[in-house]
């Protein structure tokens, strides 16, 4: 609770401070809180959309209820 706290105190007084050249406290504090926020064990995940190996279109919600690995990764 206090690291939430102080993560939404930094969000609204320096979210737009420059953090390093390319980044600001914005950027790097967001992706922390909403972890805080949302992401708990026993949660409901957040809804992903994606294109399984075939090709084909899923939801992550299509698989409630069933144990699902899911594998992240990307071509730049």
């Amino acid at each position: 609770d206090e690291a939430l706290r102080y993560y939404k105190l930094a969000m609204s007084d320096f979210a737009d401070v420059a953090f390093t050249k390319q980044e600001t406290v914005g950027d790097i504090i967001g992706p922390l809180l909403f972890a805080l926020e949302h992401l708990r064990v026993g949660a409901e995940a957040p809804e992903i959309e994606g294109e399984d190996l075939d090709g084909d279109e899923f939801k992550l919600s299509d698989y409630r209820g069933k144990v699902v690995v899911l594998d992240f990764w990307g071509h730049w």
